[in-house]
């Protein structure tokens, strides 16, 4: 059986992603609800039993395919470090063409000229989950005319363009982290009403985070009290709360993030520090009363 060794570093970050001896996925790929196993992911997707609310698992290999899903289901991958999409022509490896799709598990690219990793085209309520994007030539997230939808928890990394949102609104775009695109993390055309938090935008020197071609268009960049991480911005955290005291500017009028958070992963490493803090109030609440019990007890006894 064909082995291959694949090695791309991001020289940049540090991040590195190495496919070593991973087969290539051969009659493995099963229907959870039918039972049924195909060859190729496409086959599964087909096949006539396979219908809305199925979910299609999909072990670790490679699998060279451009994808096409039509039908409400899950599509899962063992392994998101194991499981790889790799794109066999131009356009897009996996392309989202209908509503109330889960996409979960996968590291997927496209690095043909002008390739672009996920399209997710006319859809609504879809969920793109803990998914490495790596390697696309031009879009690695491409929603166009498509609402509602929650992009959270996948690693975006080294594409053309992070997302792209194109007529798209009311999206859900969380706990990403976008980073060393080689135009810009996110391209935003005519669309509004997005709520974009709790992500990670890191750049390289020379390029941007944000490009937006309309500037009369409002979108969310923040929840009210906690934003996104930007490894350009410039702001001081003079109260040491870990977040930025001024606003970071995005382009477009009253869009901005008005809680920058000063570190990577800044959600989390808030979280932490609040549970440390509730963790050090407890003990010293703790020590507080054993020390007036045993003042109680002296007092007592004398």
């Amino acid at each position: 059986m064909c082995m291959f060794i694949l090695t791309i570093l991001l020289s940049t970050s540090g991040i590195g992603v190495k496919v070593s001896n991973i087969e290539i996925g051969i009659g493995l790929i099963e229907n959870k609800d039918t039972g049924e196993t195909f060859q190729t992911i496409q086959a599964a997707i087909d096949d006539s039993d396979t219908s809305n609310g199925h979910t299609i698992f999909v072990p670790s290999g490679r699998y060279y395919e451009n994808i096409v899903i039509d039908k409400s289901i899950t599509l899962e991958g063992e392994n998101k470090d194991e499981t790889f999409i790799i794109a066999n022509s131009l356009f897009c490896t996996i392309s989202i063409v209908t509503d109330e799709v889960i996409l979960k598990g996968f590291t997927f690219w496209n690095n043909i000229e002008w390739g672009h990793g996920l399209k997710i085209d006319h859809s609504s309520n879809t969920l793109v989950t803990n998914n490495l994007v790596i390697g696309n030539h031009l879009y690695g997230i491409w929603l166009e005319d498509s609402s509602y939808n929650t992009i959270t928890d996948n690693e975006i990394i080294s594409n053309g363009i992070g997302i792209k949102l194109s007529s798209s609104s009311n999206n859900y775009i969380t706990n990403n982290t976008l980073q060393d695109s080689t135009w810009c993390n996110m391209w935003i055309v005519s669309s509004s009403n997005n709520n974009i938090y709790y992500n990670n935008f890191i750049i390289e020197e020379g390029t941007i985070n944000i490009n937006s071609t309309r500037n009369d268009l409002y979108n969310s960049w923040d929840d009210g009290s906690q934003g996104n991480y930007w490894s350009d911005y410039e702001g001081k955290d003079k109260n040491w709360d870990k977040i930025g005291d001024t606003p970071y500017i995005i382009k477009g009028e009253n869009n901005k993030d008005n809680y920058p958070w000063m570190k990577k992963d800044g959600k989390s490493k808030m979280i932490n520090n609040l549970n440390y803090h509730i963790e050090s109030k407890n003990l010293i609440i703790n020590f507080l009363n054993r020390f007036i019990s045993s003042l109680k007890f002296l007092v007592n006894f004398n």
